[in-house]
């Protein structure tokens, strides 16, 4: 997988987290879901 393809990812599943979980959360909160999303 290439460095873009990663990137892409990772912006994705940022943004999904955001939209879904809205904005005001804590940061260990949107960190844990990040990592579990990602794994």
């Amino acid at each position: 997988m290439r460095e873009n393809e990663v990137a892409w990812i990772i912006v994705d599943v940022a943004l999904r987290i955001h939209t879904t979980l809205s904005p005001g959360l804590l940061e260990s909160d949107y960190e844990s879901v990040f990592f579990y999303e990602l794994t």
